[in-house]
């Protein structure tokens, strides 16, 4: 009898991992598809230092050092949004034959991917950020708000998007 409860014990046990792998992974697909919509084009610098050129007012010279900064990542984000979205299917594939050890890699790759991405853009918004007058940063700061606001409501709607 004891014998019997242990192998139900441990059965359930193991379901009971399954289960959290599966919620767990489930999550952090939910998450990593929130990051990799955060940055505004990023993977098209043309489009958002176009975007950034006309809201922003800015100079022939800022434009040029924004082009250049935007340039400089962009072929490396473009490499690392491809594998993202390779790695997403390959996680989204596992819902039917769920192998814990591959979802983790997968996982961790995505994670390490999201996380230079994430650093890059920051970075970059940085050195943008640096680049403009007290008016334009007060500017910036108003269009990021108004995005975050936007992103808060659950409005994630751009007009930019409409022109794709």
């Amino acid at each position: 009898m004891q014998n019997l409860e242990t192998a139900n014990s441990r059965k359930l046990q193991r379901s009971s991992t399954r289960i959290l792998l599966g919620s767990v992974a489930a999550g952090a697909l939910t998450l990593v598809f929130a990051l990799s919509s955060w940055s505004m084009s990023a993977d098209k610098p043309e489009r958002m230092l176009n975007y950034l050129s006309e809201r922003l007012s800015l100079s022939s010279e800022q434009h040029q050092s924004a082009e250049v900064l935007f340039n400089e990542n962009s072929a490396q984000l473009s490499a690392d949004l491809e594998r993202m979205h390779a790695l997403r299917k390959e996680l989204m594939a596992q819902r039917s034959n769920f192998d814990a050890g591959e979802a983790k890699r997968l996982a961790d790759e995505l994670g390490e991917l999201t996380t230079r991405r994430a650093y890059q853009m920051a970075s970059s918004q940085a050195a943008l950020y640096e680049m403009l007058t007290a008016e334009q940063k007060a500017e910036m700061d108003a269009l990021v708000d108004a995005r975050q606001k936007r992103h808060a409501s659950g409005r994630y709607h751009h007009r930019w998007r409409a022109a794709e």
